[in-house]
């Protein structure tokens, strides 16, 4: 596909025949149930099998713990050397309030009837550090651990038409060693450029689509001169039959098709 030195929008999408593939969102933005956890106790107390009224606290997510207040109170004061304000306090942000360590967010969902044999996704960005996942009492078998990159999980087989309860345990405690000395320097996970906080901050909920999707798209240049890309992508089928499916890729800059192609593939259960 012919490329100029733009950038371009590369649009990317997988037809099953016979089937519509336009992705169905439901928003999970709202009031959360909440639980903090500070003697780590959550898990080996079976908090997901709770029902909503054990999660008396409320919080909003998006959000943080910060936004709502729950925490420890932060002291500034106590950093202050004869009533001056320390270098050590003001090389960095300050809270009012700080938590690390494990929270519980659970909230009742309903799932439409459209999305009967659906491939369904959970999705949320902005977690800080790893996310369990529980619908109904039984566990995803996914941890999400990220810093920088939406986290998701393939609730398909746990979620149908109907009344659902989603529990998550975000535990925002630092589980690699990327400081330098005794000091937490990488941007990500510092109190010196951001809070650490507990949370999800950015969107959250729930997407719905074919049984036919894409798992990995990549893109690539033949070189710095190239007036070509390629195009790797994963196709993966968990319909029990065998798909067959058009895709079709476009190459799009400010409202303009610059390229377009499509082709027609088979795909037996499971397989990708």
């Amino acid at each position: 596909m012919i490329i100029a030195k733009k950038i371009f929008i590369i649009i990317l999408t997988v037809l099953s025949i016979g089937a519509k593939a336009q992705p169905v969102y439901v928003s999970l933005a709202g009031e959360w149930g909440f639980k903090m956890d500070s003697a780590n106790e959550g898990e080996k107390a079976a908090w997901y099998n709770n029902p909503s009224s054990f999660f008396i606290q409320k919080i909003k997510l998006p959000g943080t713990m910060d936004d709502a207040g729950y925490g420890t109170p932060v002291n500034v004061k106590s950093e202050t050397v004869n009533h001056q304000i320390s270098e050590e306090v003001l090389l960095h942000l300050w809270r009012k309030v700080s938590y690390i360590g494990p929270a519980w967010y659970q909230k009742e969902v309903v799932i439409p009837s459209g999305w009967k044999n659906k491939h369904i996704e959970l999705f949320f960005e902005r977690v800080i550090w790893e996310t369990k996942v529980w619908v109904d009492g039984k566990q995803i078998n996914e941890i999400g651990e990220s810093l920088i990159a939406p986290q998701t999980f393939d609730l398909s087989a746990f979620l149908t038409p109907g009344k659902h309860t989603i529990t998550l345990r975000i535990d925002n405690s630092k589980k690699y060693d990327i400081s330098l000395g005794d000091k937490d320097f990488a941007h990500i996970y510092t109190n010196e450029t951001q809070i650490i906080w507990n949370g999800v901050i950015g969107k959250i909920g729930l997407e719905a689509k074919s049984k036919t999707f894409f798992t990995d798209v990549q893109v690539f240049d033949a070189n710095e001169n190239a007036k070509y890309i390629n195009v790797k992508a994963s196709l993966k089928n968990q319909i029990e039959k065998s798909s067959k499916s058009k895709i079709e890729l476009s190459l799009e800059h400010e409202g303009i098709i610059y390229g377009s192609l499509s082709t027609t593939v088979s795909l037996e259960p499971g397989h990708q």
